[in-house]
């Protein structure tokens, strides 16, 4: 579903491909309105948008964070980072 703005789509086609989602899937399309993504788009001080997928979530933030480094279970297995 396209967001109407062709930056957050893109980003998100970026995520997509790179975590092996379909840019149609509904992790994918939430993201269109998460204030990091927004942040990082409009805030001249946000110059870092970090992504992470783990099953069926993806987190976003302005900041290299690693949430799910403590749990040795995680499937998480990359990290986008876009600056």
């Amino acid at each position: 579903m396209p967001s109407g703005d062709s930056r957050k789509e893109f980003i998100c086609a970026i995520a997509s491909q790179f975590f092996g989602l379909s840019a149609n899937d509904d992790v994918i399309t939430s993201l269109y309105s998460v204030k990091e993504l927004n942040n990082f788009l409009d805030d001249g001080g946000a110059e870092l948008l970090s992504v992470q997928h783990e099953g069926k979530k993806v987190h976003l933030s302005n900041a290299v964070r690693f949430l799910f480094a403590i749990n040795l279970s995680s499937t998480v297995k990359n990290i986008l980072l876009i600056h």
